[in-house]
């Protein structure tokens, strides 16, 4: 029941965000926030954006009346402008995992999310906290972990005679190789830097 009870909180704090700044600002149309619900929902959901906009956690939400400070409605108009279309003005954001993959990590970093509220540009203020480079991190990271379980799975295991024996194993060498042949290359780039 816990759930639900959260669950509904979720959504009537957003509910009342729609109106707080429709409340702040009645000329901005949300009609597109109305539309998208999920992005705020989603984008409340995430630290960073729920400091920016004042929004405690969900479990310290006190007044749900009144979910953030007033000196905050500024911060979420700009959330908003972000989210959402407004008149003839577009959203910064066109996806849903641009929330969580950029603007989560944008509000995360002073620096960026004054370059976002400056510029309006998605891409100078994610690039302002390295880019693309927080993806190949990920990617790296997950790439470590998968040949590390790898690497212990042939742990103990007479390669010769119940790996490379089969079809497979001979597969897993070539693919182990070509990795290898692959990070070289990568180790390269960065010597060359």
């Amino acid at each position: 029941m816990e759930i639900k009870k959260n669950s509904a909180k979720k959504v009537y704090v957003c509910y009342r965000l729609i109106e707080i700044l429709k409340e702040h600002d009645e000329s901005f149309e949300t009609r597109d926030a109305k539309n998208n619900f999920s992005f705020l929902l989603l984008a409340t959901g995430q630290g960073p954006i729920k400091k920016y906009i004042g929004l405690p956690t969900w479990n310290d939400i006190e007044k749900i009346e009144k979910p953030i400070p007033e000196n905050k409605k500024e911060n979420l108009k700009f959330l908003f402008e972000c989210l959402f279309d407004n008149k003839d003005k577009k959203r910064l954001i066109k996806e849903s995992r641009d929330i969580t993959n950029k603007l989560s990590k944008i509000f995360d970093d002073e620096d960026a999310t004054a370059i976002l509220e400056t510029d309006g540009d998605i891409k100078n203020a994610f690039d302002m906290i390295g880019g693309e480079l927080i993806g190949l991190n990920k990617l790296s990271g997950d790439a470590t972990k998968k040949l590390e379980t790898i690497n212990g799975k042939l742990s103990g295991i007479d390669i010769k005679k119940e790996v490379l024996s089969h079809k497979a194993g001979e597969k897993l060498q070539k693919i182990s190789t070509k990795n290898q042949r692959i990070t070289a290359d990568i180790v390269k780039k960065f010597e060359n830097g």
